[in-house]
C-alpha cells in the first residue's frame, strides 16, 4: 500500500479515516512515512489552516500551508494540480537527461534509444495530467534538436521530419515531445472509454480529455510523406524507392556507427552539405557550381562519392574499392595457409604470394593472348595442381546492364569471354549484390 489519498467531508471524518488506516497499518507491520504526509483542509474552495492529525503514537501529520504542495503518484498537487511547477520540473529533468546521454560514448542508434527511453519517458508520464500547449511542446523539441546539433549528432541543415521517422523507413527514430504527448493522450482516452470502473466512467462523462488526436501510425506516416515530398531533402528517398532492398536501412536499424558518422551520412543523403552546386542553385551564391577538385561536372554529393576523376585513383580506390578486395585477399591467405593478420583490416596484401600449390596476385598486371587495355585485375588466385585460375574484379554496375556495357564499350570484350566459355577453356563466376 503506497501513495494513499483520503477524502473526508470535515476534519472529524478525516481524522477518523486516518486513525482507521493507522490501525490496519499496525496490523500488517507498516509505518507511516510522516515526513511525506500532510493534511489539506479546504473550505469554500480555499485552503485553511488546521492543527493537523495526531496519531496514537503521538506523531503528528502537519497541515499543508497555503502555497505549499505535496506529491501524489509523482504529480505535484495542492488544491489543484500545480501544472506550472510540474512543467518547470519536467523540462529541467528532460533536458538534464538529454545532455547527460549526449555526453556519453554511446553509438548513434543507442543515443536515440536512450533519449526515447530515459528522457522522453519523463514527459510521457505527464500526458493527460499536465496541460501542455503546442508552443511549449514544440519549444522542447527545438531545444532537443539544438542539443543534438551541438553534440554533432544532427547536422544543422538536415531534414527535421526525417529525424522522427522510424529507422526501418530511413529515419533516426527519435520520439518528439509533441508526438509523445499526442499518442499518450489518445491511448489514455481509449483506455477510459473501455473502462467499466465507476470513477473512470465519471471521468469520461466529464470529458476531461476532449481533444481527439491521431494515433502513432498516422503521425509517423504523415512525417514520412512530408519528408519524401520535399524537393531537396526528399530527393534521395524518391530516387532510391524503386530499387530499395529490405536490407537498405539495416545499418540504421542496427545503429552501430558513431553518432557523428550517422549524422553526416544522413546529412549527405538530405543534400544538406553545402557543395558548390547547392550554394549556386539553392543559396543563390555567385560562384561556379563545378567541382573544386576535377572541375568537370557540378559538385553534388552524388558526383563527389561516385564520379569525381580527381578522387578516383586515391579516395575511391584505396579507401573503398581496395578495402573490399582486402577482405577477399585476407580470406584467400587463410585458405592456403599463408601467414596473415588476425583481423582483415590490419591485413596488408603483398603483390605476389606463392606456395608450392598456389599463387595469389594483388593488383598485378597479367599477360593475355589478346591485347587488353584493362589487364590489371584486383585479385588473381591460381591453383597449380588443378590448373585453375580465378580472376576477381570488384565493382558496381548500373541497373540497366545493356546500357552500362554500351557506355563502357565492352561488347567486343564480352564476346571473347563468351567464346572462351563455349570452348570450355573458361567459366564465368559472378556474384551480384542484390539491390
Amino acid at each position: 500500500m503506497d501513495d494513499l489519498k483520503l477524502y473526508g467531508k470535515n476534519e472529524k471524518q478525516l481524522d477518523s479515516l486516518v486513525q482507521t488506516v493507522n490501525e490496519f497499518s499496525d496490523d500488517i507491520k507498516m509505518e507511516f512515512g510522516i515526513s511525506k504526509c500532510a493534511v489539506l483542509i479546504m473550505k469554500k474552495g480555499k485552503i485553511t489552516q488546521s492543527e493537523g492529525v495526531r496519531l496514537p503514537n503521538q506523531e503528528e501529520i502537519k497541515s499543508l500551508d497555503d502555497g505549499d504542495s505535496y506529491k501524489y503518484l509523482g504529480v505535484l498537487e495542492s488544491d489543484d494540480i500545480m501544472s506550472e511547477e510540474m512543467k518547470k520540473n519536467i523540462k529541467n529533468e528532460y533536458l538534464r537527461r538529454i545532455k547527460k546521454i549526449l555526453k556519453s560514448k554511446l553509438n548513434g542508434g543507442n543515443i536515440i534509444t536512450a533519449i526515447n527511453s530515459r528522457a522522453v519517458a519523463v514527459v510521457r508520464y505527464s500526458a493527460g495530467i499536465v496541460k501542455w500547449t503546442k508552443e511549449e511542446m514544440r519549444k522542447m523539441d527545438r531545444k532537443t534538436r539544438k542539443l543534438l546539433t551541438i553534440n554533432r549528432c544532427l547536422h544543422s541543415q538536415a531534414d527535421v521530419d526525417r529525424l522522427y521517422v522510424k529507422r526501418s523507413k530511413g529515419g533516426r527514430g527519435l520520439i518528439g515531445v509533441e508526438d509523445c504527448i499526442a499518442i499518450e493522450v489518445q491511448s489514455l482516452s481509449k483506455y477510459l472509454e473501455k473502462s467499466t470502473e465507476t470513477m473512470l466512467i465519471a471521468v469520461v462523462k466529464e470529458q476531461v480529455l476532449k481533444e481527439q488526436r491521431p494515433n502513432a501510425d498516422n503521425i509517423m506516416k504523415e512525417k514520412y510523406e512530408r519528408y519524401k515530398a520535399k524537393e531537396l531533402h526528399g530527393k534521395f528517398i524518391r530516387d532510391t524507392e524503386d530499387g530499395r532492398h529490405r536490407l537498405t536501412w539495416d545499418w540504421l536499424k542496427k545503429g552501430i556507427i558513431k553518432k557523428e558518422t550517422e549524422g553526416l551520412i544522413m546529412a549527405a543523403q538530405d543534400q544538406a552539405l553545402r557543395t558548390n552546386a547547392i550554394k549556386k542553385y539553392i543559396d543563390k551564391a555567385d560562384i561556379s557550381p563545378k567541382c573544386r577538385l576535377c572541375g568537370d561536372r557540378d559538385e553534388t554529393i552524388s558526383h563527389i562519392i561516385t564520379e569525381c576523376s580527381a578522387l578516383a585513383q586515391k579516395q575511391y580506390k584505396y579507401w573503398r574499392h581496395d578495402k573490399v578486395a582486402q577482405i577477399i585477399h585476407w580470406a584467400f591467405c587463410g585458405r592456403v595457409g599463408v601467414k596473415r593478420a588476425d583481423k582483415w583490416y590490419d591485413h596488408e596484401p603483398e603483390g605476389v604470394i606463392e606456395t608450392e600449390r598456389y599463387k595469389i596476385l594483388w593488383d598485378f598486371k597479367v599477360q593475355t593472348d589478346h591485347q587488353l587495355e584493362h589487364n590489371r585485375p584486383d585479385l588473381v588466385f591460381y591453383d597449380k595442381q588443378q590448373q585453375s585460375l580465378v580472376i576477381r574484379a570488384l565493382g558496381t554496375i548500373h541497373r540497366d546492364v545493356p546500357e552500362w556495357l554500351k557506355k563502357l564499350e565492352m561488347y567486343e570484350l564480352i564476346g571473347k569471354f563468351q567464346q572462351a566459355c563455349i570452348l570450355g577453356t573458361a567459366r564465368i563466376l559472378r556474384k551480384v549484390l542484390d539491390t
